[in-house]
C-alpha cells in the first residue's frame, strides 16, 4: 500500500471513530428500551409501573403549557393528559378525565402554603 492511501484511510478511521463518540454522548441522556419504555436523565433503571422516567437531582418535569383556549381546543383528549394552563384566571395544572368527560384542575382546593 502507498503511504498516501494509509494515511487517507487512517483519517477516515479516526473521523468515524470520533463520530461514533460524539454520537454516544449526545445520545447518552435518553433511553428507549426493548418495550419502548423511555429513560431521561443519568440514572438507568426503569419504575415498573411507568412508561416514561425521568431523572434529575437539578432539574424538574415542565409539562406542556398552553392557555385555556388551546386547552379546550384538544381534540379527543387522552383520559389523564396533563397540561399546565398559563392563563392568569384560570392558571395551573389540568388533566382530562374520561369517566367525567372533563378537565379537572389539580389541587383546585389546596391552599398555597
Amino acid at each position: 500500500m502507498s503511504t498516501g492511501y494509509q494515511k487517507l484511510l487512517y483519517k477516515k478511521m479516526c473521523i468515524i471513530c470520533c463520530f461514533i463518540f460524539l454520537s454516544q454522548l449526545c445520545s447518552a441522556q435518553v433511553k428507549v428500551l426493548p418495550n419502548s419504555d423511555v429513560i431521561v436523565g443519568t440514572y438507568t433503571e426503569q419504575e415498573p409501573s411507568s412508561k416514561l422516567t425521568v431523572n434529575s437531582e437539578t432539574q424538574g418535569f415542565l409539562a406542556p403549557r398552553v392557555s385555556d383556549a388551546q386547552r379546550k381546543a384538544i381534540i379527543e383528549p387522552a383520559d389523564g393528559l396533563l397540561v399546565y394552563v398559563t392563563d392568569l384566571s384560570v392558571q395551573g395544572f389540568y388533566y382530562f378525565d374520561a369517566i367525567h368527560d372533563a378537565w379537572l384542575k389539580l389541587f383546585a382546593g389546596c391552599v398555597t402554603p
